[in-house]
């Protein structure tokens, strides 16, 4: 089959529209708990003192850049993969209207 290739191209749309999401809905919950994460476990890790205070400052905002991250690569993971499987579905309807054989990985 010769198709299109719409698969590929709506998994790179579905990705941006999970970077979109992203931005809109996961930046900020993603910060929020990550840096709850790491106060919690700076107060539990560490006790008084300007030491600990410092430790637990660095281990909130290391949270929060991991609840970030991790916010981004959910989001962009589901999106790309809801954009690349209607892309497959749209490949293999084309292809069955067409009477070709199914795209590669429709055959799997």
């Amino acid at each position: 089959m010769k198709g299109n290739g719409y698969s590929k191209k709506a998994g790179l749309v579905g990705c941006g529209v999970g970077a979109v999401m992203f931005v809109a809905f996961g930046m900020l919950q993603g910060s929020l708990i990550g840096g709850t994460a790491g106060v919690e476990a700076g107060g539990y890790l560490f006790s008084d003192g300007a030491v600990a205070d410092l430790a637990t400052r660095v281990l909130a905002a290391a949270g929060m850049l991991a609840g970030v991250a991790f916010a981004a690569l959910v989001f962009l993971a589901s999106g790309f993969t809801a954009g690349r499987l209607v892309g497959l579905g749209v490949d293999v309807i084309g292809a069955a209207r067409k009477g070709e054989a199914l795209p590669r990985a429709a055959r799997n």
